[in-house]
């Protein structure tokens, strides 16, 4: 897994500055989005701030729900990340055992959409993958997994090639 103290810090603060500057990230942590909105009225509400260098790897997808990060360059926002689960359920599909025996395995799934750009990125176990579309979330799972079904929370079994959303 990563060990990246700055990838730490965004996923555990609801609001993060970064601030790229030459060869540094300057960052402002906040509780939760509103004290980021408190402290742009003049509140000292900021939880924590951090100095970084410029060429650590960023993965903001892995942020969880309704965290709110800002990215700016040189103190001009170039682009903001926060996500909404839109669905939560298991992944069914056929596999093959140890002994080559066709069997069902599940794995849950979560899809979650990037609010500000529409990216959508699916959690399956611990890995995050980002599409552009439902379309190209959806041909990956029928690539990936062929014939499946989803299994949302109230207990509905769905075709994984369905309307869903």
């Amino acid at each position: 897994m990563l060990n990246n103290l700055l990838q730490e810090r965004i996923e555990e603060s609801g609001c993060s500055i970064l601030n790229y500057v030459e060869d540094k990230i300057f960052v402002d942590y906040f509780y939760s989005p509103k004290m980021y909105e408190a402290w742009l009225e003049g509140c000292n509400c900021r939880q924590g701030m951090g100095l970084h260098d410029k060429n650590q790897k960023l993965f903001f997808n892995r942020i969880p729900d309704g965290f709110l990060v800002i990215v700016q360059e040189n103190g001009k926002e170039i682009k903001r990340y926060s996500y909404k689960t839109i669905f939560e359920g298991n992944l069914e599909f056929k596999t093959f055992d140890k002994k080559n025996k066709k069997i069902t395995a599940k794995r849950v799934l979560r899809i979650r959409k990037e609010i500000f750009s529409n990216v959508l990125d699916l959690l399956i176990g611990k890995d995050h993958i980002d599409f552009p579309n439902m379309d190209a979330l959806k041909a990956f799972l029928q690539e990936t997994y062929g014939e499946h079904f989803l299994t949302l929370k109230d207990g509905r079994r769905i075709r994984g090639n369905d309307d869903y959303f």
